[in-house]
């Protein structure tokens, strides 16, 4: 197993916590207050707390849930794309 295989590994990682937090956005959109009591929405926000915390260590001041979870999209993006333009580096 190479090095650009574990980056694959991680960027797929991360492109699941992306879609999590915008699948969790959507539905916080579409379902209002009553979001906590759908399931999906549950399991998505379970499955956002290890990013969304390493966010709060980061930048501790944002104290919304939106802003927090803008802050994270943005965050797993550039690590994304980071880890895109580290892997096309490797393969020259």
């Amino acid at each position: 197993m190479s090095i650009a295989w574990w980056i694959g590994v991680v960027r797929a990682l991360i492109e699941l916590a992306m879609f999590c937090l915008l699948g969790q956005g959507i539905l916080a959109l579409l379902a209002g207050r009553s979001r906590h009591d759908n399931p999906v929405y549950r399991l998505l926000s379970l499955l956002t707390i290890p990013p969304r915390q390493l966010c709060a260590l980061v930048f501790p001041r944002l104290r919304s849930a939106w802003g927090q979870g803008i802050f994270c999209l943005t965050v797993l993006f550039g690590f994304w794309i980071g880890l895109a333009f580290f892997r096309k580096m490797l393969d020259h």
